[in-house]
């Protein structure tokens, strides 16, 4: 990890680093919309180092400038917490832009603020359902190593479902750097890493098939084809309530699992994980491949090996010992 630069910027100055970040971001392609809720934001946060008389800011009590921040939002503006969300995103790009990256670390699993999202220790508990829930007909094992597949690989990589479902076996790959998945969003391709444990498991997932082609569908369904993203949405609805129950009988309280658990909610949880870890916010964005953590569409390359090697050599708080 670099060590953290000491940068000071005035707040007198933010009104013109508001502006070049503005006509930086209207050379992308977003749409006018878009670039109102950036205004929107910064503004909103400029109007708050006015009110609070801060003349300065500076990346080594920028956290404690946020905290107070959403303190802020929350009371002094009503708003509410989905809200100071967005809040926040919004300014995230700006901050990143003034090399406050480490700043964003306020994003700490504790933060009810935060959107849906599970700790490691409860997607530990999502896998150790999988094969002894009764949803799965008769335990069947090819589904069982499908679906463990399927929590690892969104949680590794942050893949969408519409990601997840398009993906094909030749889509895996062994790199220098480590072991990868080629994800395709439109005209867009990412590759990213992911640890020997989820590798290890598709693997294992692979070994039910009777046969193999490199075109063929990563994930099938039961008949052999291409999973859907229905058949996964009701996966991951089943599989939220199977764990409350079985957490419940286990151990006599309801952790209300099945009101996170989404593939969605997993993409979040990567994220929050990674900056938990003290990883540099470009590593969450190049991942991500998204602009759902810092507001940004920057896609990256199949060359960019950092993304790979990070996310092969970290379980990100599972192992496999959960079985």
């Amino acid at each position: 990890m670099p060590e953290k630069l000491n940068i000071i910027v005035s707040v007198n100055d933010l009104k013109k680093e508001l502006d070049l970040f503005l006509e930086r971001e209207k050379k992308r392609p977003y749409s006018e919309f878009t670039i109102g809720n950036y205004k929107l934001g910064l503004e909103r946060f400029q109007e708050y180092l006015s009110i609070k008389k801060i003349t300065n800011l500076t990346n080594h009590d920028i956290q404690e400038t946020l905290d107070d921040y959403v303190n802020w939002l929350l009371t002094e503006k009503k708003y509410g917490p989905s809200t100071v969300n967005q809040y926040l995103l919004r300014i995230s790009p700006l901050l990143s832009n003034l090399h406050f990256e480490y700043a964003l670390s306020f994003l700490e699993t504790e933060n009810e603020q935060l959107p849906k999202h599970l700790k490691p220790t409860e997607i530990k508990e999502v896998l150790k359902t999988i094969p002894k829930s009764n949803t799965y007909r008769k335990k069947d094992s090819k589904i069982v190593h499908r679906d463990e597949a399927i929590i690892k690989v969104i949680y590794n990589t942050g893949a969408t479902i519409s990601e997840l479902v398009a993906l094909n076996i030749e889509n895996l790959k062994e790199t220098p750097s480590g072991y990868a998945i080629n994800i395709k969003n439109r005209d867009k391709t990412r590759n990213v890493g992911i640890n020997y444990d989820t590798y290890n498991t598709i693997k294992t997932m692979l070994k039910d098939r009777e046969s193999l082609k490199v075109e063929d569908p990563l994930f099938i369904n039961r008949k052999g084809t291409r999973l859907a993203k229905r058949t996964i949405q009701r996966m991951f609805t089943k599989l939220g309530k199977a764990t409350d129950e079985r957490i419940y009988d286990e151990e006599g309280y309801d952790p209300r699992i099945r009101e996170r658990l989404t593939p969605f909610s997993l993409r979040h949880s990567l994220a929050i994980q990674l900056l938990n870890e003290n990883e540099e916010l470009s590593l969450v964005q190049k991942t991500l491949g998204h602009k759902h953590i810092i507001s940004t569409q920057e896609y990256i390359k199949d060359d960019n090996e950092d993304v790979v090697e990070k996310l092969s050599t970290t379980n990100l708080g599972i192992n496999d010992d959960y079985k």
